[in-house]
């Protein structure tokens, strides 16, 4: 997949399979408490060897995200900053 990482939004059984993905090429994910679906289902959960995050608001989630990118990219520390 195209992306650093992801917050999960509720969702079905297509962002389940995204998920999947996520985790599988070792990208983080963060799911946002409360939101239904996907989100509750793995949201704080380890899955393999990977835990998805679980946020507890908007705010918590795009830290955690951005926060996990920082630790495995810290070349784009720069453009996160921006």
């Amino acid at each position: 997949m195209a992306v650093d990482a992801a917050i999960v939004l509720g969702g079905g059984g297509g962002t389940l399979s995204e998920v999947g993905l996520l985790l599988r090429d070792g990208k983080p994910v963060v799911a946002l408490d409360r939101t239904g679906g996907a989100a509750q289902l793995v949201g704080g959960h380890q899955l393999g060897r990977v835990r998805v995050l679980l946020a507890h608001g908007a705010e918590e989630a795009v830290r955690l995200v951005l926060e996990k990118i920082r630790d495995k990219h810290p070349e784009k520390a720069m453009d996160i900053e921006k």
